[in-house]
């Protein structure tokens, strides 16, 4: 009986695909087997039967990783590469993100890129980690003495072939000699990873600011725990009706800064953006542990990391609904 990872490692791969097809209509025919459905549905197991010494072939060919390597960025070969998370190079976002990593490589932030190995033979950014120490971290937290992660992603043509894993270690090896890793993470998802993957690496909750978990891997049992840092607007800032705070961490802040601009046009309102320039001013934000990029009216939170005018308007009339209604 197949589990739900081996089918989802054979849905990624077309020669695999290809390979089983083959085995099961052989098999079809010479057992003379009696199935309802065809092998498009192959995720109805339940309509077959194989032989376990096949079963056991087929595991080992749709489970074997491609050929990949992890590559090291830093500010000689970062324009040698696409950052994964953002491949338009002449986007302003993209270029401010490239500025901002040349400056955090002076502060440890690690950038390891996977480089995985495509049906033509050449190597293509399919996931990345970003890491810093814990004293320079871009999160509302405080983690002194830590390896803090900022992000993790792989895409999802290769997931559950443990690329995720493969970035963590890249990251515990340079943890060395700290407290351990911590990560923030959200029971929502979205742009923050759940905690699934870190729950099963021994990483444990310490602190919770929902929907966000902050979870470490203690690698000493006596340190202190990493924790939220999140506090109070100022009377000044409860009075805005639109007011954003962002950071060039993340590639995409010049695309929601012009959303939130957009929205503010639309709906004639002031507003303000404040730029954090630096991990004090995020660590100490005081409004939102996920500083990147999020939007705020009249102190209250309404979203972070907006893709669209929507993901902006939308809490907006939901709050305007409340005061009225109050």
């Amino acid at each position: 009986m197949f589990n739900i990872q081996i089918i989802k490692a054979l849905l990624y791969n077309f020669r695999i695909n290809t390979y089983l097809s083959k085995i099961f209509f052989y098999w079809k025919k010479t057992h003379n087997l009696n199935v309802k459905k065809d092998f498009c549905s192959i995720t109805n197991v339940r309509y077959r039967t194989f032989d376990q010494k096949l079963i056991k072939r087929m595991k080992c060919k749709m489970l074997n990783a491609p050929p990949y390597k992890i590559v090291d960025l830093n500010s000689e070969n970062i324009e040698n590469y696409d950052l994964f998370c953002s491949k338009e190079k002449n986007n302003q976002g993209y270029q401010n993100k490239v500025e901002w990593l040349r400056e955090r490589f002076k502060e440890g932030l690690r950038y390891k890129l996977l480089m995985i190995q495509n049906e033509e033979n050449d190597y293509e950014s399919g996931g990345f980690i970003e890491y810093i120490p814990g004293e320079s971290v871009w999160r509302g937290i405080h983690a002194p003495g830590w390896m803090a992660i900022h992000c993790i992603l792989v895409s999802n043509k290769y997931h559950n072939l443990k690329f995720g894993s493969k970035l963590l270690e890249e990251c515990y090896n340079d943890a060395k000699g700290t407290n351990g890793v911590v990560i923030l993470t959200s029971i929502e998802g979205g742009w923050e990873p759940t905690n699934s993957l870190f729950v099963k690496q021994g990483f444990q909750k310490v602190d919770e600011f929902p929907p966000f978990e902050l979870m470490a891997k203690k690698f000493v049992d006596d340190g202190p725990s990493p924790k939220f840092n999140v506090q109070e607007m100022t009377s000044d800032e409860k009075k805005l009706k639109l007011y954003g705070i962002k950071t060039y961490q993340c590639p995409y802040d010049d695309h929601m800064s012009k959303l939130l601009k957009e929205v503010a046009k639309e709906i004639n309102s002031n507003l303000t953006i404040k730029e954090l320039k630096d991990s004090t001013s995020v660590q100490e934000n005081g409004l939102h542990p996920y500083a990147t990029f999020c939007v705020f009216s009249e102190g209250k939170f309404l979203t972070r990391m907006p893709y669209s005018k929507e993901d902006i308007l939308k809490p907006l009339a939901e709050i305007d609904i409340k005061f009225k209604g109050e």
